[in-house]
């Protein structure tokens, strides 16, 4: 969702990797919490008093929020919030959480306070004890597997009741793609595109109007279909929690070149109309291809290096190493590093590829040499995005370079998505996919599934005609992204220049100076001769 990168070697990144590590293994140590003496220490470190440390830079926040000469101006900050105590207040969350996920700061506040023991309760019902806040973090720093990620957040966005109706589901899904447009630096309004593949994702899972979905209900659909959708959630959530400079996100300074570890950066021509102008057709289909198309291997060797080499060191200590590595004032035993900022760095480690756009039937032209031109030769794995008259489109991730064949070919790491009007994986292996346009005798055209008799896909060579599970229809856009990088794009290219300096080579004739000498008098002077024996 493996290809080998260069090991990032940015102290502040390694910092911030130990201290992630450290604080999710020992919070997955089986512990408890004395709510009159405190925490119980935890492998031999005291993750609480780090997480109390962590904590005061929150009620830092808060204070800032209620001494800020605006307050009384601004409409999101409440002052008798904060005139009862000491604590973490309802508008910081909502505060730090704003710009990246709306709703998501107050969401995660009312799933604390739920959380939370009596004896952790404030006295004002919009403020939240430092107690309450170092147990729920250690909650959400204990969830290491996707199945308990998937029950956690159910219950954050269904308000405690653990199942989402149609209307929680679509928050979801907006408030993990805002994640991702933040932390890739977008600032855009959700579309009406993304909308549509929104509900074709709660189509999917066959939301009942009435129940809803639960929590197994989605791993299975998780599990079935290998989409992977609260990953970059739950991991925005666990740095933004952990990473608090007690600075409103007024006052932070901007983070700049954001590029976020799920999404692809896209080479595109913005004058045209493409399939993946949709950020959230993006966004899903970068939770759910195999590595080979995102290339995240590294960062998930680099996370698994650091826990196993440094999963002992406390919070404190690194957070005082990294003080010594970088030029911002803050705690030192507290790490303040923006968790965009961590995100970019993942993508500096991750090296991620550009996505290429290599065809578009809408710019290159709806015809099948112009889709060979463009398309063969590029030496990579490609996505190609397929929308019929009928309304459904499919996606389909070939992990091998285009050829043509009489057979079919592809790799272990093809898959066939259905984008509409549900989002499904259809097929995942090897040998999907068929290509012809010479060979006599066989279907001229493409053919996309695993079984020769019932393709999924069959689109004829004047790519017009096509079959969609069986019943006819009509292509209306094809879309092919080349998803190596630059240097095939670059590659392709010479090729076809080398080809189109061949046949112009194949295409010149030396013609002799004396027609005399020339090839067509001579078969002239045959015919004539024949007719001469003929006659007589």
């Amino acid at each position: 969702m493996g290809n080998n990168h260069s090991e990032h070697s940015g102290g502040p990144f390694r910092s911030r990797m130990r201290t992630l590590s450290a604080l999710r293994k020992r919070a997955s140590q089986p512990s408890t919490l004395d709510t009159t003496d405190g925490l119980s220490n935890l492998n031999q470190i005291d993750l609480a008093a780090d997480l109390f440390k962590v904590a005061e830079k929150w009620v830092q926040l808060t204070s800032n929020l209620a001494n800020s000469e605006n307050v009384e101006n601004a409409p999101n900050v409440d002052s008798t919030t904060f005139s009862e105590g000491r604590g973490i207040s309802r508008d910081a969350f909502e505060n730090y959480f704003h710009d990246a996920a709306p709703f998501l700061g107050l969401l995660l506040f009312q799933h604390f306070q739920h959380s939370s023991k009596p004896s952790e309760l404030h006295n004002n019902p919009n403020m939240l004890t430092q107690k309450a806040f170092v147990r729920n973090v250690m909650e959400i720093l204990s969830l290491t597997s996707p199945h308990e990620q998937i029950h956690y957040y159910f219950r954050v966005f269904s308000r405690g009741i653990g199942t989402l109706h149609e209307e929680d589901m679509l928050l979801l899904l907006t408030v993990s793609v805002k994640v991702a447009c933040a932390a890739t630096g977008l600032s855009r309004l959700i579309s009406d595109a993304d909308q549509q593949v929104f509900h074709a994702l709660v189509r999917s899972l066959d939301v009942d109007p009435e129940s809803g979905v639960d929590a197994m209900q989605f791993g299975e659909w998780v599990e079935q279909n290998g989409v992977h959708l609260l990953n970059c959630l739950h991991h925005f959530v666990v740095q933004s929690l952990i990473s608090c400079s007690g600075v409103s996100s007024q006052e932070r300074k901007p983070d700049t070149h954001l590029e976020d570890d799920f999404l692809p950066l896209l080479d595109q021509d913005n004058e045209i109309q493409l399939q993946l102008s949709s950020i959230a057709l993006l966004w899903v289909l970068s939770c759910s291809l195999p590595r080979l198309y995102i290339k995240r291997s590294h960062v998930a060797s680099t996370c698994r290096g650091f826990s196993s080499h440094h999963s002992t060191g406390t919070l404190s200590s690194l957070s005082r190493r990294e003080s010594n590595q970088s030029t911002m004032h803050t705690s030192p035993s507290v790490p303040t590093i923006n968790p965009h900022q961590f995100i970019q760095q993942l993508v500096e480690a991750a090296n991620l590829t550009t996505w290429t756009l290599l065809y578009n039937s809408d710019k290159h032209g709806l015809s099948f040499n112009r889709f060979l031109h463009h398309t063969l030769h590029y030496n990579g794995p490609t996505v190609s995005i397929y929308r019929l008259e009928s309304g459904s489109s499919y996606c389909i991730a070939v992990d091998t370079e285009w050829r043509e064949s009489q057979h079919r070919w592809g790799g272990s790491d093809c898959v066939i998505y259905q984008l509409q009007p549900q989002f499904k994986r259809l097929e995942r292996g090897a040998n999907l996919v068929y290509l012809n346009e010479h060979a006599r005798g066989a279907y001229r055209g493409i053919e996309i599934g695993g079984d020769p008799k019932r393709p999924i896909l069959k689109v004829e060579s004047n790519m017009h005609t096509a079959v969609n599970e069986g019943l006819q229809d009509k292509l209306v856009c094809l879309e092919v992204w080349g998803c190596a990088g630059s240097a095939p794009k670059l590659a392709q290219l010479e090729q076809i220049r080398w080809e189109n300096r061949q046949a112009e080579k194949m295409q010149k004739i030396t013609r002799p100076q004396r027609w005399q000498d020339s090839t067509d008098r001579y078969l002239l002077d045959l015919v004539k001769n024949n007719t001469r024996y003929h006659d007589s």
